[in-house]
């Protein structure tokens, strides 16, 4: 394989995998929290910093709310949403 077709290929696998994945926005909800990364990688690694500040003084405060994720999935099975193929079970 050449090096032009390395990259070809690498970037159809990529734009491959992004068009399989479900919407985040789906998904948001069952989510604690939601970190965008459109910024730069600073944006990004203050805004985790941040993120996990806040949630280490909740837990030290004992104030950390329980996950969102279960109540989610269990709305989603009421529902009757197919877990996507090849996800464990919660």
């Amino acid at each position: 394989m050449t090096a032009r077709a390395s990259v070809s290929s690498t970037r159809w696998s990529g734009e491959k995998r992004l068009a399989s994945q479900r919407d985040w926005r789906l998904r948001a909800p069952a989510a604690d929290f939601v970190l965008h990364n459109d910024g730069s990688t600073e944006a990004l690694r203050a805004a985790v910093r941040a993120e996990l500040a806040r949630i280490l003084a909740l837990h030290r405060a004992g104030a950390l709310p329980p996950s969102n994720y279960h109540r989610w999935r269990a709305e989603q099975a009421i529902q009757g949403v197919a877990r996507p193929a090849g996800t464990a079970q919660s």
